[in-house]
């Protein structure tokens, strides 16, 4: 039994492509009539521009690059900016965050002066005062008669 090998998609490829550029030369256009190749003419030239319309451009073209140059230098004030606030708000977020680690800390590590037992003076419940209850009142009527 012989292996067979069969080639890779990639070198079916360029198989083909090289198979593709080995066409015959007869194959390019040729016109129906003669038999004969016909010949594009040569592009015409362009018109030359006038002083003017050559100042007019120059100035254009200097007007916009100064354009380019001005929204580069806004656009990098504008990271400029927001790189500081940025910074700004993460240095406002450390200072809070190193605040409460401190407290915390403060908490957690009693001081000599709280390691003393200090006894507090145990207060006593109140009493609740039980009032009499209030004298009944005579009922008079609400009706008078004349």
């Amino acid at each position: 039994m012989d292996p067979q090998v069969t080639p890779s998609p990639v070198e079916n490829i360029h198989s083909s492509v090289s198979e593709c550029n080995k066409k015959p030369v007869s194959a390019l256009p040729e016109s129906e009539s003669d038999g004969e190749i016909e010949v594009k003419k040569p592009p015409k030239q362009k018109r030359e521009l006038t002083e003017k319309q050559k100042e007019n451009l120059q100035r254009g073209r200097q007007r916009r690059n100064e354009a380019i140059a001005k929204k580069k230098e806004e656009t990098a004030k504008i990271k400029e900016q927001e790189q500081e606030e940025l910074n700004r708000k993460i240095v406002k977020k450390a200072i809070l965050i190193k605040k409460r680690e401190i407290k915390k800390e403060q908490i957690l590590t009693p001081t000599p002066e709280e390691t003393e037992v200090e006894e507090e003076p145990v207060k006593a419940p109140r009493k609740k005062v039980n009032y009499p209850p209030p004298p009944p009142q005579s009922q008079k009527p609400k009706i008078v008669f004349l």
